[in-house]
């Protein structure tokens, strides 16, 4: 509501003084031009204040942004914003603060040393087994599935009451619809991966592996945009441009000066674009993965369940269950394409050499659980 200021604030203004501005000439009237005037301390006319025009801009300014000010409170008051209580302060505990950060700062470590030294297992193996790279991705899948299981099998045993409904919404939702095929194509790539990984890395030079390594940091960005809908800002996309530029940098005249020379050797840019993909679909069965984590809770909120998350240790033990599903229908791809000798003497032949690698192979497949 406007309202009228009919007098100027913070400046006080005697009666004589408002009727000499308003009226002067009814006050001049009885007042005789000889009586004296009365001074104040410096020695002007009482009851009158000199006031510049920036003085006066200035007040008025000052008036309306107060009147406005006490508008806009009012109708905050009206609306039930102005009084909203604050929310408490979190106070964390120092020492538990400590205990948070010592503890990422070593599953960070974990994972970097972990990381690093799966590539570097992975080329040592090769050496011993690189005929049988099929045998080895079913071996790492037979560990998985006994280690998932197992984990899956303590959490039911340990659960609560609430943790009890979680898990068997856990379970239905993996064994039907979307998570279902969420979960059977996780697993579907990471079958893929585990043979063309080992496969492709046996014929590359072991300078190329750390860097092709890069492409599941390339295609799990494409894949997160394309299937998750994530934004990623202009310094992350240049960050994913230059590691791809190096990429090419460091790959292509490797591949060049090691298989220029001989025409059939020249096959190998094929194994480094297979090794490339190989990567993607690790990075796809990932986001795979994720995306089951999002439709779960989607899933409960349709079917009027309290907030949950899927489980991790059913979502790791269904994923290693259907990739072991897809490695058993590879069994005749392997045989057809990747090696000339009958069944029996593959298997025999697999296991002396795995015999032979004996602690590389066991670090390798711990590596793998990590």
């Amino acid at each position: 509501m406007a309202q009228m200021w009919h007098a100027e604030p913070s400046i006080h203004l005697s009666s004589d003084a408002w009727a000499s501005r308003r009226t002067p000439n009814f006050l001049d009237r009885g007042r005789s031009s000889f009586a004296p005037q009365r001074l104040d301390q410096n020695r002007r006319p009482r009851g009158q204040v000199s006031r510049t025009p920036q003085v006066v801009l200035g007040s008025a300014v000052t008036a309306v942004l107060a009147a406005r000010r006490s508008k806009v409170l009012q109708v905050a008051r009206r609306a039930g914003w102005a009084q909203q209580p604050r929310l408490p302060r979190i106070r964390t505990d120092p020492e538990e603060s400590e205990t948070n950060f010592g503890r990422n700062i070593f599953l960070s470590t974990a994972f970097l040393l972990s990381s690093g030294a799966n590539k570097v297992l992975l080329r040592i193996l090769l050496v011993n087994v690189h005929k049988y790279a099929f045998m080895l991705g079913v071996l790492t899948n037979l560990l998985y599935i006994t280690v998932f299981g197992l984990q899956f099998r303590y959490e039911l045993k340990t659960a609560g009451e609430q943790d009890d409904e979680s898990q068997a919404d856990s379970l239905k939702f993996a064994l039907n619809g979307r998570g279902l095929r969420l979960l059977a194509g996780a697993g579907a790539c990471e079958a893929a991966a585990f043979v063309g990984l080992p496969l492709c890395a046996s014929q590359l030079p072991g300078s190329l592996l750390p860097v092709m390594s890069q492409g599941l940091l390339i295609f799990s960005m494409l894949f997160s945009w394309w299937i998750l809908g994530k934004r990623y800002d202009l310094l992350q996309v240049l960050g994913v441009v230059v590691v791809a530029t190096g990429v090419g940098i460091c790959t292509w005249p490797n591949l060049t000066a090691d298989f220029s020379d001989d025409p059939v050797k020249a096959f190998g840019i094929y194994w480094a674009i297979g090794l490339f993909v190989s990567y993607g679909f690790i990075s796809f069965s990932l986001v795979l993965k994720e995306l089951a984590f999002v439709r779960f809770k989607q899933w409960r909120r349709e079917n009027g369940h309290k907030k949950g998350d899927l489980n991790l240790e059913m979502v790791n033990f269904a994923t290693a269950l259907w990739q072991g599903w897809a490695l058993m229908l590879l069994w005749p791809v392997n045989f057809a394409v990747l090696t000339k000798l009958d069944t029996a003497t593959y298997f025999r032949a697999a296991f002396k050499h795995f015999h032979q690698a004996g602690v590389w192979l066991v670090a390798y497949l711990g590596v793998n659980l990590v």
